[in-house]
């Protein structure tokens, strides 16, 4: 009994040794995966503020032309203008929404 039970324990040991080994392996894959999708997803996030902001810079350049166009014309550049900046606005609304959704996961 005490001879079978010094050769099954050890054999256990080494079983959840190696158990234990594969976990660990897994879990670091799994968390280099999640680093390497979270530097995929904060590079998007940086360019789609980049786009918003030119965004808000055209909408600026149309309120411009708007002004110095004047009449009829300058009107419908006034209203692009102003959808333009309200389309900038949303679109660095939702960056700073995603951004903290996916902050608030971590």
């Amino acid at each position: 009994s005490d001879t079978v039970r010094g050769a099954v324990v050890p054999a256990i040991n080494a079983i959840m040794g190696m158990m234990q080994t594969q976990q660990d392996t897994q879990r670091r894959k799994h968390v280099e995966a999640l680093e390497d999708r979270a530097v995929a997803l904060d590079t998007m996030l940086v360019e789609m503020g980049r786009i918003s902001r030119m965004i808000g810079l055209i909408s600026v350049n149309a309120s411009i032309e708007a002004a110095r166009t004047g009449g009829s014309s300058g009107k419908a550049f006034s209203v692009i203008a102003s959808e333009v900046h309200a389309l900038a606005g949303r679109s660095a609304k939702l960056i700073a929404q995603t951004r903290a959704s996916v902050m608030n996961r971590g």
